[in-house]
């Protein structure tokens, strides 16, 4: 068996070419993919109407909704019974992420309006 080293030339000058090309082609797709990156998402905020969604229509009227910059704050209407507030807790703090502040007279449940998830 001769090697006929002219034609491994030529062999070896073709796969460089298809080389090039496949070399441009993922150039191309880096390029593009650069452009198309995903930017970090914002964390939305949690509004009072998501909130109050989130309650059964038989205990809104047993509190009050107030929203600041950074919290939803839930205040009880008066005195809600260990039952009322055991719901109203689970509510806060499973479904909303927040906790419930002990502070005598001016006690309320608060929940954090930034997230990173969605409804």
């Amino acid at each position: 068996m001769t090697v006929d080293s002219d034609s491994i030339i030529k062999k070896i000058d073709e796969l460089t070419g298809v080389l090039r090309l496949i070399l441009e082609d993922l150039e191309g797709i880096r390029d593009s993919l650069k452009e198309f990156k995903p930017k970090p998402s914002e964390p939305s905020l949690l509004t009072v109407r998501e909130v109050q969604e989130s309650f059964p229509e038989s205990l809104l009227t047993q509190v009050i909704f107030e929203q600041t910059d950074e919290n939803i704050i839930v205040k009880p209407r008066g005195y809600l019974g260990p039952d009322t507030f055991k719901e109203i807790a689970g509510i806060v703090r499973d479904r909303l992420g927040g906790d419930y502040v002990s502070a005598g007279r001016e006690s309320h449940f608060i929940i954090p309006r930034r997230r990173a998830w969605q409804p």
